[in-house]
């Protein structure tokens, strides 16, 4: 394992040439001391790696106990005995280190006993990150109850996206954006064909890693067409009841507690997200006809294998609650009699903001539809309407219309 301590030491001194994502910088920086383990989630690709190493590095490299399985070329720390012993080696070579991060830790089996032993010794400072935020969550409630903070690491918002870039918001980088999400490695690559490559790449990847072979799914091909349903319905209410009927009358049979175990799976690899619906008025949460989303729109559009916007107006809904995400909201759907609110955006102090998304609005009954829910809210919360359309953009009574590119600035 001598080869592997090597490794990591040599990766974690290179000059990787690092682009910060300075919020998330900033958190770690800020709940790394206090002595809880720090869990860092998302989904693959995200940039959960760089950004540890990020972190390490401008703190002491030298210091930090960290591993990969990406470094595990030969499948040598696969059980938690195997970290213990990979560990134990470093001792021996460098000293007691005052970090341990331990990067996709789902991947080892009984990792969560490796990390009991050292948080138990109260002398590191602990950093986990894995693309499974339940397993994480629920196998570290188990023994290490209130003793560990979660970050969620999300795909670029369009601000950094353009900070990758190099380059200031013109109508071409946006739609780069919505076409191939915000994934940072997408970032480098400039030719259409081979991002959508990439992208379809990482798409399988998380579907047979993270679900397919994490769960035993033996009808593979039954649950790629339900992720692609997700795909193409995204931003649609339903239930899971009326899927599993629209497939039965495709000829497609798979029983409820079925689909409820696919969702769940599409969940917890942080592939799509559901979005529950508020009532307004009654102030309560609602049951029925949630919404779902992706996590990222390259992604969602890759699933569908389709690149060429004609879905524009629920790329640019899915795009718009990723902002709202990666800006720190809680996001729900609202519910105002018989109208309906896109977005309802709270933060931490449980201030909200009021969003509809529509791609155009240059028609007057597309603008009466979107106007209205806002106009007849009671309370005094800042309401938006963001679109692409250059038509209408400003403050109108008392709701701004902005568009996607100006989100940053407002929320």
């Amino acid at each position: 394992m001598n080869h592997l301590l090597q490794k990591m030491q040599n990766f974690l001194s290179r000059d990787l040439a690092i682009i910060p994502r300075k919020k998330y910088l900033d958190v770690l920086l800020s709940r790394v001391d206090t002595g809880l383990v720090t869990v860092i989630t998302g989904m693959r690709r995200t940039g959960k790696s760089l950004l540890v190493v990020d972190y390490l590095q401008k703190t002491d490299t030298r210091k930090a106990f960290y591993f990969s399985k990406e470094f595990d070329a030969l499948s040598e720390v696969e059980s938690v005995s195997d970290l213990v012993r990979l560990f134990e080696l470093f001792q021996a070579n460098f000293g007691d280190p005052e970090y341990i991060v331990i990067d996709e830790i789902q991947d080892i089996s009984e990792w969560e006993k490796f990390i009991r032993m050292v948080f138990a010794e109260k002398k590191y400072k602990i950093i986990i990150t894995g693309s499974n935020a339940n397993l994480l969550s629920s196998e570290l409630a188990t023994f290490l109850s209130g003793r560990y903070t979660t970050v969620h690491v999300f795909p670029l918002a369009y601000p950094e996206f353009l900070n990758f870039l190099g380059k200031n918001p013109t109508d071409d980088t946006l739609r780069e954006y919505l076409f191939y999400g915000g994934l940072p490695e997408i970032t480098k690559i400039a030719n259409s064909r081979d991002k959508e490559s990439y992208l379809s790449a990482i798409a399988d990847s998380v579907l047979l890693k993270d679900v397919i072979a994490r769960h035993q799914v033996r009808d593979t091909g039954t649950i790629r067409r339900i992720l692609a349903f997700f795909a193409d319905n995204v931003g649609s209410p339903t239930t899971l009841r009326n899927i599993s009927d629209y497939f039965k009358w495709q000829q497609v049979s798979f029983s409820l507690p079925t689909l409820m175990n696919y969702v769940s799976y599409f969940e917890e690899a942080s592939i799509i997200q559901e979005l529950r619906r508020y009532d307004i008025r009654g102030k309560k949460m609602l049951e029925i006809n949630n919404k779902y989303y992706f996590s990222d729109t390259g992604i969602r559009n890759s699933v569908l294998g389709r690149f060429d916007g004609t879905d524009i107006a629920k790329i640019l809904e899915n795009a718009v609650l990723l902002q709202l995400h990666s800006s720190g909201y809680r996001v729900s759907i609202g519910k105002y009699n018989e109208t309906e609110i896109d977005f309802i955006a709270e933060d931490g102090q449980g201030n909200k903001k009021y969003v509809q998304v529509s791609y155009l609005l240059s028609e007057e009954a597309t603008w009466q539809r979107e106007i209205d829910p806002l106009l007849k809210i009671a309370d005094a919360y800042p309401r938006y309407i963001v679109t692409l359309d250059p038509y209408r953009r400003g403050n109108h009574e008392w709701i701004h219309v902005i568009g996607f590119e100006e989100m940053g600035s407002h929320f």
